[in-house]
């Protein structure tokens, strides 16, 4: 995306003037990766099919941009947890309620180095 966006023209009025702005305004402002990431992030619904930007009349729709936005951001966090390097921490969770429960029997995450790992993964 951010290596042909900056060649594209920006043709839309209806959209620069959802936001106050001009075509011309829109053409003059720089296209950043950070930009296309966020905007990509807010888009990609899922690994088929973006969020439609363009509401009725033709003007930016914001309210279904910040739903996207915030739908990518949860199902990302919720995949790193359960899915990605970050669902070793359910394991330290049982360890430590295990030693919660029955302190006598059942060392602590730290007494049986789990953090260690943690800095592994």
């Amino acid at each position: 995306m951010f290596q042909n966006v900056p060649n594209l023209p920006f043709t839309n009025a209806k959209i620069a003037a959802s936001v106050g702005l001009t075509v011309d305004d829109f053409q003059a402002l720089p296209v950043t990766r950070a930009a296309c990431n966020v905007l990509f992030d807010g888009l990609a619904e899922s690994r088929s099919g973006l969020i439609p930007m363009v509401g009725e009349g033709g003007a930016f729709d914001q309210a279904g941009f910040r739903v996207g936005w915030a739908k990518s951001c949860i199902l990302f966090i919720f995949g790193l947890f359960f899915f990605g390097k970050a669902n070793f921490i359910w394991v330290l969770l049982a360890v430590k309620f295990a030693h919660d429960w029955q302190p006598d029997l059942i060392p602590g995450p730290k007494e049986m180095g789990l953090f260690k790992v943690w800095g592994i993964v």
